[in-house]
């Protein structure tokens, strides 16, 4: 069978970003790839199902499930005040990225509630016991933004800590219209990461950082959500997103694979 974005010629089979072997996850928000519910006035989402991979996406509690939007494709991760309600899908095993990787997705923020900036939570990890993890964008004030990929290892008990934070030089705004970004991390311990974005119709590399150097383990247990190790309150950094599309590799693409995977994740989703 063929992946989406194949095509035949007299050659055989062209593939494209989408079949790439290091593809390790990948989910969306169309309709058929989501399973929701209406729970009184809201429709929530309770899992994902995985277009890659065995990995699911979900969620049992009703004060933790994001809504789904089933006009537009997306679902909504709202900010919340109170800690036990801020919204999440749990994956049913955790992605342990080791080395070089990239994390494509589609999103815009939904609102900064009562923080600062606003900041969304994209990907990371606060429940694994050993590792939080967090891919976060968040606006810095002005029209521009930053990104950060941070992951605190207690493991060994060595609470290593590794952060990339960067400013992306496009200034691109958080909450519309919807944006697709890829972050980069390259192989070793003197990683590069890279922010990459595609949004009105214009590629760029965003910004880079040179931080992440101690070679800490990123793992992704969770979509939205509370990442950094804290406890969740009304200022903490969340997911706080309207959510399209997301895929991990577990390489790092070059910047033409990028710009193919952009156009292939943008001809599914009006909003982009």
């Amino acid at each position: 069978m063929l992946g989406l974005g194949n095509s035949i010629t007299s050659a055989g089979i062209i593939e494209t970003v989408f079949d790439l072997p290091s593809l390790e996850f990948h989910v969306d928000t169309l309709h058929g790839n989501v399973t929701s519910a209406t729970v009184g006035s809201e429709v929530l989402v309770s899992a994902l199902v995985p277009i890659v991979g065995l990995v699911q996406p979900r969620q049992v509690t009703n004060a933790n499930k994001p809504t789904h939007d089933t006009t537009n494709n997306k679902i909504t991760f709202a900010f919340e005040s109170t800690g036990s309600d801020i919204p999440f899908l749990e994956l049913s095993n955790a992605i342990t990225l080791t080395d070089a990787f990239t994390i494509v997705f589609a999103f815009a923020a939904e609102s900064d509630g009562s923080q600062t900036d606003g900041e969304s939570n994209i990907v990371g990890s606060n429940v694994d016991a050993n590792n939080h993890s967090h891919l976060l964008i968040r606006g810095d004030g002005g029209d521009a933004s930053q990104f950060e990929l941070r992951a605190d290892s207690s493991a060994s008990g060595s609470n290593l800590s590794d952060k990339a934070p960067g400013d992306m030089g496009e200034g691109n705004p958080l909450t519309a219209p919807a944006t697709l970004y890829a972050l980069t991390k390259s192989a070793g311990a003197s990683a590069t990461v890279k922010m990459f974005s595609f949004q009105n119709g214009s590629f760029a590399e965003e910004g880079s950082s040179t931080a992440f150097n101690e070679d800490i383990d990123f793992v992704v247990k969770q979509i939205g959500g509370v990442m950094d190790g804290t406890s969740a309150g009304s200022n903490e950094s969340q997911g706080n997103m309207h959510f399209y599309e997301l895929l991990i590799y577990n390489e790092l693409l070059t910047e033409a694979q990028i710009q193919q995977c952009f156009a292939l994740v943008r001809a599914k989703h009006a909003d982009l």
